[in-house]
Formats: structure tokens, sequence, C-alpha cells
């Protein structure tokens, strides 16, 4: 995984790491994939999830690959909206 990452960043596209647990203490990891710099296209995403990151890089991978980039959207999630198994206050939020 940390090669694909080091790939990835230096082509300028960042990896964000993300995961979630639900109300039921379902787990969710997922990954986007985010362009920057001069030269690539502006605010595009893909978005992956899997039982772990590595999948979801993988995944994520493969459909960059096959160019499925959308608009990045910061709000997007790879799995459906859940109900929050801990509240933001548990972090003072």
């Amino acid at each position: 995984m940390e090669n694909n990452v080091l790939v990835l960043t230096g082509l300028g596209v960042t990896v964000d790491i993300l995961a979630e647990v639900d109300a039921t203490g379902t787990e969710a990891f997922g990954v986007r994939l985010r362009t920057f710099g001069k030269t690539n296209p502006k605010n595009k995403m893909i978005l992956a999830a899997s039982e772990t990151f590595d999948e979801a890089l993988s995944m994520a991978i493969e459909k960059a690959q096959n160019g499925r980039w959308e608009n990045l959207d910061w709000a997007a999630r790879p799995w459906p909206k859940r109900e929050r198994l801990v509240d933001r206050s548990f972090v003072g939020l």
C-alpha cells in the first residue's frame, strides 16, 4: 500500500484515508484519490471502499486507470450515510 501511495503522490494524486464506525458497530474503510498540482485537472476525485484500506486503494487505482474521475465533493463518502456510534462531543466538537 505504501508504494502505491508514493507513486500516486509523485503523479499529483493525494490519497485520503476514510474510515467510519456506525451505530451498529459496522466498520467501513475507504479512500479518496484527489488531484493536485499545476499540470493535473483541478477538483477531481475517485472514491472506493472495501473490507481493508489496501483493497479500497486497489479499487480506486483501477477506477483511475479506467478514467472514472468525478468532480470533487468533500462531503461524499463511498458508503451510504449512517448513524454515528460516537457523538462529536467525544472529541470536543
